[in-house]
């Protein structure tokens, strides 16, 4: 049966049943419009969140009704401004603070058989209520109760080192050595573009004028590419896609299966005009993150079982290159909120054809940070008013997952950059909000047991960035003013800080620029209420950890808007080649930083509107030799760095 067909009797059962205003068509149109001008979500996966949308619209007009599936705790919004009149609470941070008793740490197990593992998930589900989920049996049939899901990935942070060997630019990643996909990529030859319509485009900028040379298309036609890799001559894409098919149960009653993968396909492109795919793995569910360590790519995937009344009913194991896993394979944490799995495969692209591990654990996943030797995934919780994260820990080397060790800490992260591995330690800076907002740096062992912590930091505020280097953590509060503080945490046992520099506004984006400089993207706002007034750049000088000063900032009055908020790959930040890039308020602009004139804006492109509403969390600024390039879904512009970033090139597809 095709998708048509399928579409059709849908359609056909739910005839003359009255559809609520707010799961129309349009109105689902109108809300998923402002879900991509809000959260600036690439137009390929609304086109698919789209499709998926309007089957499930279909189903619920036979009776279902709407309630949310897979619900993220989140920070909470900015205090009103009656909560920000109140006065910040003086800190004393010039001592470590240790911790209290924290239990923090736990064990995984492993399941002994299927029924087991299904009678476990069962009770999830008890606990969680009953709903329907991707790759679930679906009923249509009155008084069914039927969820639309959302899984898109969430957004993690970076840490982009160029090491000069090669004079391009580089995808700004969260740990040096760890690669991570985008949407795109050069080699300082070419480059590797994912367009709107869902294709990868080669363009070779060797020339004076560019020239697309090759096009690659998915494998199937309902699949969707979300990231591309490059090493050398391969070319790695990661495509979502789903199956879908129907059978009668009853006289105008149908069971809907659905099937939903993740595929990394990988290609020789040696000779660049004509690719060539080598291999190509699928792994069951939901795309969520991929990184690369040298050969190795690890891809995860967020996997709904199917759960039925009984254990012949269900489908509990994911499947990997279309073969179950082992039940040895699947761990269960202490404790577990979310019927779901995630699941981890490591594929090396020498051989992509075979996995050489997978593992899944029955939890959530809200962030993901891999360092160079393990994979942590992160969930949060809450439970009696009070939030706390869960930390997963997996041996990540050579494309072998082993479980480690796990542990859950009060409070909850503020994105990816607030966990860091370092000689073997774990440091986490977290919020806590059991007694009202405080926050707390918590460091860890391999076993995950808590050796030292600095708690009760910037009472009545929240963390809005940070940034590990080495033995020294820099982080940022904000409710009013932007505390920047200065943690050594050379000895795990007695982390101190060292310092604090309190500023107006906040950075939400922190990145080492050069020697002793850090580089702090955010807004500014008044002092007196914290309303923001703009977006700020802030360049501090870090040669003297216990006395951060800031040296300039440049404030662009009255913008409100950074993509890169919500993907940090938008931020192009090179301290060697001294350029700073990024999209603000529909304008791409790029500056350098001068010792003696501080910052200087050396570009300033406005974007269509179609690039400000549909493309702007996708675009990308990079460079190769002395040209720069901006990079959106269906169009890339060359500038001469030489000539004052004159515009000499550019290169569109309709």
């Amino acid at each position: 049966m095709d998708q048509k067909e399928l579409l059709d009797k849908i359609r056909h059962s739910a005839e003359g049943i009255e559809i609520p205003e707010q799961l129309t068509p349009q109105s689902v149109e109108e809300k998923l419009k402002r879900e991509a001008q809000q959260k600036k979500i690439q137009r390929r996966k609304i086109m698919i969140r789209w499709m998926e949308a309007a089957a499930v619209l279909a189903i619920v007009a036979a009776g279902g009704t709407q309630t949310e599936l897979y619900k993220q705790w989140k920070e909470p919004a900015l205090s009103s401004e009656a909560d920000m009149e109140k006065p910040v609470a003086e800190q004393d941070t010039e001592s470590s603070v240790q911790p209290e008793e924290v239990d923090a740490s736990g064990e995984f197990k492993q399941a002994d058989s299927e029924e087991e593992l299904y009678k476990t998930l069962q009770e999830l589900e008890k606990q969680t209520g009953s709903y329907a989920r991707g790759g679930d049996v679906m009923l249509l049939e009155e008084s069914a109760e039927i969820t639309t899901m959302d899984a898109g990935a969430a957004d993690t942070a970076a840490n982009q080192k160029v090491t000069g060997e090669a004079d391009y630019s580089q995808t700004n990643v969260r740990e040096a050595g760890v690669d991570e996909g985008d949407v795109v990529k050069t080699d300082g030859s070419y480059l590797y573009i994912l367009k709107s319509s869902g294709s990868v485009r080669i363009v070779d900028i060797r020339g004076t004028k560019m020239k697309e040379i090759a096009e690659i298309q998915p494998e199937k036609l309902n699949e969707s590419i979300e990231d591309l890799y490059l090493d050398g001559d391969r070319l790695m894409l990661v495509t979502t896609g789903y199956e879908s098919s129907m059978e009668e149960a009853e006289s105008d009653m149908y069971t809907v299966n659905r099937y939903q993968y993740t595929a990394l396909t990988v290609y020789d492109i040696t000779e660049r005009e004509h690719p060539e795919m080598t291999g190509r793995i699928t792994q069951e569910g939901d795309y969520r993150q991929s990184r690369k360590n040298g050969d190795y790519v690890y891809l995860l995937t967020q996997y709904s079982p199917s759960l039925g009344d009984s254990f012949e009913d269900s489908s509990v194991m994911p499947l990997v290159n279309e073969q179950k896993l082992a039940i040895s394979d699947v761990y269960l944490p202490d404790q577990t909120s979310q019927p779901d799995y995630l699941v981890a495969s490591g594929i090396n692209i020498q051989d992509p054809e075979n996995v050489i591990s997978s593992k899944a654990i029955v939890s959530g996943a809200a962030d993901f940070y891999m360092s160079s030797d393990n994979l942590f995934i992160c969930n949060n919780n809450w439970n009696d008013g009070k939030s706390s994260t869960e930390i997963l820990r997996f041996a990540c080397e050579d494309g072998e997952i082993t479980a480690g060790a796990m542990c859950e800490l009060p409070g909850f992260l503020n994105d990816t950059f607030s966990l860091d591995e370092y000689q073997g330690y774990l440091r986490v800076l977290l919020t806590e909000d059991s007694n009202g907002e405080s926050n707390s740096l918590y460091i860890l062992d391999a076993d995950m047991q808590v050796t030292g912590a600095i708690r009760d930091l910037a009472d009545g505020e929240t963390i809005r960035s940070a940034r590990f280097m080495g033995t020294i953590a820099y982080f940022v509060t904000f409710r009013q003013t932007d505390p920047l503080f200065c943690a050594d945490l050379s000895d795990p046992d007695n982390p101190q800080i060292l310092s604090e520099l309190k500023l107006t506004g906040f950075s939400s984006y922190l990145h080492p620029y050069g020697d002793h400089l850090l580089l702090g993207v955010g807004y500014e706002a008044e002092e007196e209420t914290g309303s923001q007034t703009g977006v700020k750049l802030s360049m501090f000088d870090i040669s003297e950890p216990s006395q951060v000063e800031e040296l300039d900032k440049y404030v662009i009055k009255g913008a409100s808007y950074l993509p890169s908020d919500y993907d940090y790959k938008a931020i192009l930040a090179d301290g060697e080649k001294n350029l700073i890039g990024f999209v603000c308020d529909g304008e791409y602009l790029v500056f350098s930083y001068d010792e003696e004139k501080g910052f200087q804006n050396l570009l300033t492109y406005t974007m269509s509107d179609w690039e400000y509403w549909d493309g702007d969390a996708s675009c990308r600024g990079v460079y190769a030799g002395d040209e720069f390039y901006i990079v959106d879904q269906d169009e890339v512009l060359c500038f001469d760095m030489n000539q004052d970033f004159t515009l000499t090139d550019r290169l569109a597809w309709n």
